[in-house]
């Protein structure tokens, strides 16, 4: 598909030399590094016993794994907590697994070492998968070389974005998962439907949250080898992971429920209401919907509801529209609806590194406007996150219980990113309205 000039050379090029580009990229790729394992084995030489030392959410996706593979209840936390200790694990905490048992097939490597080992490689294996999504982005989605100044301009912002290294200080499958749907976007765009099929369904199993909205989307292309290459997987995963589990005679299913039961009762770590202390990380429309409606089956659906017609509302739009620029406009659209739809938290806004690039692909043409704004919604995402810094001054005295707990502070302050993200949605939907046909384009 032949590159559009416009869309190679942005206003970075111009604005910035190159060395000013090179050091901004290198202080870029410091703080993404110090923000994630810098942490993790900075904390293995302290006495530090908490997730910087052992990330949580990695804790959990190892013990779940291995106990599969060892023939154990997955879904038990109880059981889970003896597997880490067995591992070499030394933390206190007790996993609560909600994955799919799609899963633990394809985690399978991970759950095979031993927890010292495992920590390692997973952190250096989400390393080497940040630099991989960032070239196929510049170079297979974008048309640039690694040595442009778009690129190095578009580098330093992604990796400054915090829900990116909070994925990595978490033990997340976040960028692993973006990975793949970018993965399974380059192939899409070059009708490679095998593999679009196959990227989109490993992708789909890891973090379905992330990931189901461009599955679905690309099975709506009616295009039968992705149905072949996702149906055939898809079950693959389902009758490998499943046999373990009923050979081994596990009541997973009860197990299972009891776990989704722990996350999203009233106070758990799902609740989007306030009973949640840690509610501020969530990203989806549930949590200012909460505010408004006091059923969260009600939030959830009406979400979903909400960002699935969107969705096929840009997608109608743009199904005239096949130059590069405009297939990522659309999943742009698709990645912002697909945190907004759903449960998500911090890190899964990994995502927003497409819209990102659309934006920086979109500076020097008739898109220039919602390219800006896009840029500027982006900003709470960069450098710290900045909900958690003011959580940390509540609790240390610098900010006042009752200004926390007041009802202007829970409407604006603490869902303030799902702001930005609905406001970003609009953006992208208007460029999708200026681009629904090649005639509709303005001259520029």
């Amino acid at each position: 598909m032949a590159i559009d000039d416009s869309t190679r050379v942005t206003g970075v090029e111009r604005q910035f030399p190159r060395l000013a580009l090179t050091i901004l990229l290198l202080l870029a790729g410091i703080i993404f590094v110090c923000g994630g394992p810098v942490r993790i084995f900075w904390g293995t030489h302290q006495q530090n016993p908490s997730h910087l030392k052992n990330p949580i959410d990695l804790q959990t996706l190892f013990s779940s794994t291995k106990a599969w593979l060892q023939g154990s209840d997955p879904y038990d936390s109880r059981n889970l907590r003896s597997v880490l200790i067995a591992s070499g694990c030394t933390g206190k905490t007790c996993p609560v697994s909600v994955s799919p048992p799609v899963l633990f097939p394809v985690l399978s490597p991970l759950g095979l070492l031993d927890w010292p080992h495992a920590r390692v490689v997973w952190t250096c294996l989400q390393l080497v998968l940040m630099v991989a999504m960032l070239l196929i982005l510049v170079m297979g989605l974008a048309g640039w070389s690694p040595a442009d100044r778009a690129s190095m301009g578009y580098a330093a912002v992604a990796l400054v974005m915090w829900p990116t290294y909070t994925g990595v200080l978490f033990g997340q499958t976040a960028i692993l998962a973006a990975f793949l749907i970018v993965l399974g976007i380059f192939f899409e765009i070059r009708h490679g439907d095998w593999q679009a099929g196959i990227s989109f369904t490993l992708a789909t199993a890891i973090k379905p949250q992330m990931a189901l909205f461009f599955l679905l989307v690309a099975l709506c292309r009616l295009r039968w080898r992705t149905w072949l290459a996702a149906t055939v997987l898809g079950m693959l995963l389902l009758v490998v992971s499943l046999s373990q589990l009923y050979v081994h005679h596990i009541e997973w299913m009860s197990s299972m429920a009891e776990s989704n039961w722990v996350v999203s009762r009233p106070g758990g770590i799902n609740d989007p209401s306030t009973l949640n202390s840690e509610n501020f990380a969530i990203l989806s429309l549930t949590l200012p919907l909460r505010l408004l409606i006091a059923d969260n089956t009600a939030v959830n659906c009406l979400a979903f509801l909400l960002s699935a017609v969107t969705g096929g509302v840009a997608f109608w739009l743009l199904r005239k529209s096949r130059d590069r620029r405009s297939e990522l406009l659309r999943y742009s659209i698709i990645a912002v609806l697909s945190l907004l739809g759903v449960y998500n938290r911090c890190y899964d806004a990994t995502l927003l590194l497409l819209p990102l690039l659309w934006a920086f692909m979109s500076w020097r043409t008739a898109d220039r406007l919602w390219a800006i704004i896009a840029v500027i919604l982006t900003l709470p995402f960069c450098f710290v996150w900045w909900m958690s810094v003011l959580v940390h001054m509540t609790r240390a005295g610098m900010i006042s219980q009752a200004a926390f707990d007041s009802w202007w502070w829970r409407t604006f302050v603490t869902p303030h990113h799902v702001y930005a993200l609905l406001l970003l949605a609009i953006c992208l939907c208007c460029a999708a309205w200026q681009n629904r046909c090649p005639q509709c384009q303005p001259e520029r």
